[in-house]
């Protein structure tokens, strides 16, 4: 199932007990939480993903990346705490651009521009 939306099998699930449904390997991807971090993004579609805890957030991703034209910007927002870990790693491996990750509180905002 991971397969089918964009894990390779260098992932393992985690128990929940640890805040995390994916193992990640620290050098699968960069840090872009300061990129861009004083430019605004335009984002030409949103999905709210606040209150659907993994794999939802993935799932529900994937399926509207797959919905826009390539390079188009998708908005996300969502409040798992796996969130954060899990989407960059899902960009990376899927190759879609995480462009910029926003923190309040105990919600994300993610921007991913889809790959062409």
């Amino acid at each position: 199932m991971l397969k089918d939306n964009g894990f390779s099998s260098r992932f393992a699930p985690l128990s929940k007990a640890k805040g995390m449904c994916i193992k990640m390997e620290k050098d699968l991807f960069t840090d872009s939480k300061n990129e861009g971090a004083n430019s605004s993004i335009d984002a030409d579609e949103f999905l709210d993903c606040t209150g659907l805890y993994c794999p939802a957030p993935i799932f529900e991703t994937r399926k509207k990346i797959d919905s826009i034209e390539a390079g188009k910007v998708l908005k996300v927002a969502a409040d798992d705490p796996a969130s954060e870990e899990d989407i960059k790693s899902w960009a990376k491996n899927t190759q879609n651009q995480l462009l910029k990750v926003e923190k309040d509180n105990d919600k994300f905002i993610f921007y991913i521009r889809k790959k062409d």
